[in-house]
């Protein structure tokens, strides 16, 4: 009886067979896009370490290898605004104020800008993805204008790429 009871409970853990549930899809979407805007708002403060190898051999190219790398901690960011498309991708916003930002990088920023904002786009997952659990994800930082200006002191830093409030 014990063993009958252990193949059951295997049995009903184990959910590839249905697809998602719209409710499922709609959340791994915004937690797609929540990851992405993360990784966003990450770039624009840390900026991303990139390493390219190329191999050229007999004039063509043999092996391109581009490898990037962002190993950073974000502390402080909110969510502004999140909305669902009519495709079933997710957008969401997050915001970090500038005092967070000098704490984490431990050195002073010098612009006039407060908020640093940065948007996500994540697709559902699709039924044939169900097996590896993964999501889509986009990219997409919003613009937007920086306080007092255009001038030097306004902008982010080297390599920021999303906008400030």
């Amino acid at each position: 009886m014990s063993i009958i009871l252990a193949i059951f409970i295997c049995g009903s853990s184990f959910n590839t067979v249905e697809a998602y549930s719209k409710a499922q899809k709609k959340l791994m979407a915004k937690r797609a896009a929540r990851m992405d805007a993360l990784r966003n708002l990450t770039e624009t403060v840390y900026g991303t370490s990139i390493d390219s190898e190329t191999i050229v051999e007999d004039m063509v190219v043999k092996s391109d290898k581009i490898k990037t790398r962002l190993d950073a901690l974000i502390k402080g960011a909110t969510e502004t605004d999140s909305k669902f498309n009519d495709d079933g991708s997710a957008e969401v916003t997050l915001e970090i104020e500038l005092g967070p930002v000098t704490d984490i990088l431990g050195t002073t920023v010098n612009f006039d800008g407060k908020v640093f904002k940065a948007v996500g786009m994540g697709a559902p997952p699709s039924d044939e993805d169900k097996k590896s659990s993964g999501s889509s994800y986009g990219s997409s930082v919003s613009p937007g204008g920086s306080s007092g200006g255009d001038s030097e002191k306004n902008r982010p830093p080297a390599g920021a790429i999303g906008s400030m409030k």
